[in-house]
């Protein structure tokens, strides 16, 4: 599944959201299993809208059938979620690392100064202006200080 969402990817109730960094199926057991733990942590204290549902039924056939006679049952149920866009920026390109000194490439977490090179017509942004932006994932892996390695599989 390729693709980014430009629709639906700004908070339309309270203040807080979360937001999908990678398109993915989310099946109704995970929706549940959030909207457990959310609640769970908010107590009484809060209020929780959960704005996507599984509506994308997913079937199975069963094992060892032979060609033919039909697709299968509904196994579960999914919702297709898209990362969210909502900067008006296509592509951008660095010109510095701010706190860096004189590194030379940016690692996840870092502030860096851009500028846009190509935007997305009737947005905020636009190209040529410069921005800040911060770092969530690169291609290269990273690598903790516990000697874990974390990398973004494409």
């Amino acid at each position: 599944m390729k693709g980014i969402s430009y629709r639906g990817n700004h908070i339309c109730f309270g203040r807080y959201a979360l937001q999908a960094l990678e398109p993915a199926w989310i099946t109704s057991r995970q929706i549940e299993a959030g909207r457990r733990a959310m609640s769970r942590n908010v107590r009484r204290g809060g209020q929780i809208w959960v704005r996507i549902f599984s509506d994308k039924p997913v079937t199975v056939r069963p094992t060892e059938t032979r060609m033919g006679s039909g697709k299968g049952s509904p196994e579960y149920w999914v919702a297709v979620v898209k990362p969210a866009d909502n900067s008006g920026a296509r592509q951008l390109m660095c010109i510095r690392i701010i706190g860096a000194g004189n590194r030379r490439y940016a690692s996840i977490g870092d502030i860096v100064v851009a500028v846009i090179k190509e935007a997305v017509p009737n947005m905020s942004l636009e190209r040529s202006e410069v921005i800040r932006v911060v770092i969530v994932r690169t291609c290269k892996e990273l690598k903790r200080s516990n000697g874990m390695i974390i990398r973004v599989n494409k």
